[in-house]
């Protein structure tokens, strides 16, 4: 963990348009360099790292998914926000599961975190067409909830133990989506992440396109199931091989 914070993500603050600060750690590569079109990773954390240290968001999940030498991680530019303490990522009750985003607009919070993946893609080589976007808990509502807000600007999303709006799945038939939730979650709803899955399998099925999305079900997993998630090889392929059309970008 000392050695993610210390040597290999530099830390750094956006104020954005609205005023909201948001303290954020950013990895680049060591193999960049200008025009290398790179991926781009996004990850949102849960609601134990919130604050204002630009540090105890490195804590959880992040250190698995580079614990592997491999890892393709290692070859992306991957940024962590930090959102304050009281807020989150998206402004709905946890309990509730699935909610509306058409009653439910979209958090400072979030429109922070847009504003700094626009500035990564003005500063740096990035390969427009493989951003990314993973997170735990509070971070899984938002990886869902800026992936149905945005489709255009993510090509896969690995939510864990989040909620999200299953009358949008048809925005997301086309997006690699690896998701994950404890059947026995008390503290976010299983079902949430369930219905969410259904309504995007039943609108692939009426537009008459394969399905891209993966549910693993942790059968009576509790809410913190994440840990082994981030090692798992296969779960970053599939999400690394996630590639927009040209004509989505």
């Amino acid at each position: 963990k000392d050695i993610l914070k210390n040597e290999l993500f530099e830390a750094k603050t956006i104020i954005a348009k609205d005023g909201t600060k948001l303290p954020y750690r950013i990895y680049i590569p060591s193999s960049y360099y200008e025009g290398a079109e790179v991926p781009v990773v996004l990850i949102l954390h849960g609601a134990g790292e919130r604050g204002s240290d630009n540090s105890t968001q490195l804590n959880e999940y992040v250190p698995e998914l580079f614990s592997q030498g491999s890892s393709p991680y290692w070859n992306a530019i991957v940024i962590c926000p930090q959102c304050p303490s009281g807020q989150q990522w998206v402004d709905t009750p946890w309990g509730q599961g699935s909610y509306s985003i058409d009653t439910v607009k979209q958090s400072n919070e979030l429109t922070a975190v847009l504003e700094i993946l626009d500035e990564i893609e003005d500063t740096y080589s990035t390969d427009t067409s493989r951003y990314y976007v993973t997170g735990l808990s509070m971070g899984g509502f938002g990886t869902w909830d800026i992936i149905m807000r945005h489709p255009e600007r993510f090509a896969g999303a690995m939510p864990i133990c989040g909620g999200a709006d299953p009358s949008k799945a048809e925005l997301l038939i086309d997006k690699t989506i690896i998701t994950f939730h404890g059947s026995a979650d008390p503290t976010v709803p299983y079902k949430g992440t369930n219905e969410m899955v259904n309504a995007i399998k039943s609108a692939c099925k009426s537009a008459g396109v394969s399905e891209k999305i993966r549910f693993f079900p942790i059968g009576s997993g509790g809410h913190t199931i994440w840990s082994g998630i981030g090692k798992n090889g296969t779960y970053a392929k599939w999400l690394f091989e996630a590639k927009m059309e040209t004509s989505e970008q």
